[in-house]
C-alpha cells in the first residue's frame, strides 16, 4: 500500500488524499498457507471517496 501511495504522490497527487492501512494478515482473501494464496493477499484496494 506504501508503494502506491508513493506512486501517486510522484505524479503530484497530494500524500493528504490517502490514508494507507495494512489489513492483509487480518483480512486474508485465501489461505496464506501456498505461495498461490500469499501472492493473492499481496493487495490493494482503492476506494474513491467523494
Amino acid at each position: 500500500a506504501q508503494a502506491v501511495l508513493n506512486y501517486f504522490a510522484s505524479k503530484g497527487i497530494s500524500r493528504s488524499r490517502f490514508t494507507v492501512s495494512g489489513l492483509g494478515s487480518a483480512y486474508p482473501i485465501t489461505s496464506n498457507n501456498t505461495e498461490e494464496g500469499r501472492a493473492r493477499n499481496r493487495r490493494v484496494v482503492i476506494l474513491r471517496i467523494n
